[in-house]
């Protein structure tokens, strides 16, 4: 086996920070637990390491059973759970490891040859690409152990699934094609699909919730609006195998994408910032929250119940009346709303940065 080289961006200057060396070779694929945790698939090492993101160093590994050979992963914030596939003899298997200790906790035999995958908190659903057939197999993860319940079936080869956190739809892009599909997670079906004429080939899609855009990378990054299928933009990609690999910045609403086979990242300003809807849209008699940027204490007027939410959608904080302590919260971008709803329609959410 041989080592790969984990590189940690200071983000503030979009430079080199730190280079971390990852025993058992990297297989491409790494994940966050949006905390302090980064997870590394490790191809030939059949295990995934995990990094400390405070001290930049290797804290465990975790290794899968029967000898089995990781290939895509996705953690879930509000379970506190690393999903990881495996293949081995010709058998794939989804593991689920406990984010806090780092150890597996349960496995279930799955139908793909694992590719990509995404999770879809409120149906608890794991959406889990196959790499050779054109189709995705949907998984229930609300029990202990994941159980396969239904297949999605696809005109085309699958590369890149990712999740829109405002509205719960799945994204598939075809490998060829120029195909993005959306899946209605409430009915787990494909309910539209978005054609992309000039994009002969997609290595990665990704959602930005802060501007409600769509970037798919190829040969270039295109930037679409999801709910009209238009193009917004195209950056072309440093290298001639394209980018791939999308990661987000919240505090600073940039766009990351890895120049494949090359030695660069190409970052690209995001100048909407919509997200959720905004406290602009405060109908007339509720409270307007006016700190956007906020450190150490989060101050809320008048008597009203509220909740902060993360960019998942996930309370992490009731908030009362007066000061509140955010010292503990991890910085980056977070979305404020009414604990309870009138008359069963959605209260405004205002969109706040914690910033340090």
């Amino acid at each position: 086996p041989y080592d790969s080289i984990l590189t940690a961006f200071d983000c503030a200057t979009d430079t080199v920070a730190a280079q971390i060396r990852v025993p058992g070779g990297s297989g491409g694929e790494v994940c966050s637990n949006f905390d302090d945790k980064v997870y590394c698939i490790n191809g030939e090492g059949h295990t995934v390491t995990v990094v400390s993101a405070e001290s930049d160093s290797v804290v465990a590994t975790i290794t899968l059973g029967s000898g089995a050979t990781p290939y895509a992963m996705y953690f879930d914030t509000t379970g506190d759970r690393l999903f990881v596939e495996g293949e081995s003899a010709f058998s794939s298997t989804l593991y689920v490891v406990d984010g806090a200790s780092d150890t597996v906790v349960a496995s279930c035999l799955t139908d793909v040859f694992p590719s990509k995958m995404c999770y879809d908190p409120p149906t608890h659903v794991l959406y889990d690409l196959d790499d050779l057939n054109p189709y995705c197999c949907v998984i229930d993860c609300h029990a202990t152990v994941p159980r396969e319940i239904g297949v999605l079936e696809l005109s085309q080869q699958a590369s890149a699934v990712c999740r829109n956190s405002l509205n719960n739809d799945v994204y598939i892009s075809s490998l060829l094609a120029g195909w993005i599909w959306v899946v209605d997670t409430r009915s787990r079906t494909i309910v539209d699909s978005i054609y992309l004429s000039d994009m002969p080939i997609i290595f990665d899609v990704f959602h930005n919730p802060l501007s409600d855009r769509l970037y798919c990378a190829g040969y270039n990054v295109y930037v679409i609006d999801p709910h009209t299928g238009s193009v917004l933009g195209v950056f072309p990609a440093e290298t001639r195998d394209g980018s791939g690999l999308f990661a987000l910045n919240q505090a600073r609403n940039r766009v990351y994408a890895l120049n494949t086979y090359g030695s660069s990242v190409l970052v690209i300003a995001d100048t909407l910032s919509v997200g959720l809807q905004d406290a602009a849209a405060t109908p007339h008699g509720q409270t307007r929250l006016p700190q956007t940027i906020i450190s150490k204490s989060f101050n809320v007027p008048g008597r009203e119940k509220l909740v902060l939410l993360d960019i998942s959608g996930r309370k992490v904080l009731d908030l009362k009346p007066g000061a509140n302590d955010v010292r503990s919260l991890v910085p980056g971008v977070y979305f404020v709303r009414e604990r309870l709803t009138v008359g069963g329609k959605r209260s405004p959410v205002h969109k706040v940065v914690v910033a340090r």
